[in-house]
């Protein structure tokens, strides 16, 4: 078996689909990490009125509902062990 050969083999069996699907949901990734920077340099930067908007919103939801989801949520997720893993897995990526 020549070198590269036995280098395809080898990818087969470490990644099922593949170099090409490999370097496919790399440049994703990348592509998703880009926007993600363009988006935070296009915003505003100011700590003070981002706790303004957020205080903002916590007493729009305990107006409207008498709670927040948010916390609802993570009390929910954290009795779940296979839940918890499953949105740290999904925040990850």
């Amino acid at each position: 078996m020549d070198g590269v050969s036995s280098m395809v083999a080898a990818g087969r069996r470490i990644l099922p689909r593949g170099w090409a699907d490999l370097g496919r949901q790399m440049a994703i990734w990348l592509g998703f990490a880009l926007v993600y920077q363009l988006a935070r340099a296009a915003t505003d930067r100011n700590p003070a009125r981002a706790f303004s908007n957020g205080l903002r919103v916590v007493h729009l939801e305990t107006q409207i509902t008498n709670r927040m989801y948010e916390l609802t949520f993570e009390k929910f997720v954290e009795q779940r062990h296979w839940l918890a893993q499953l949105v740290s897995w999904t925040y990850w990526n």
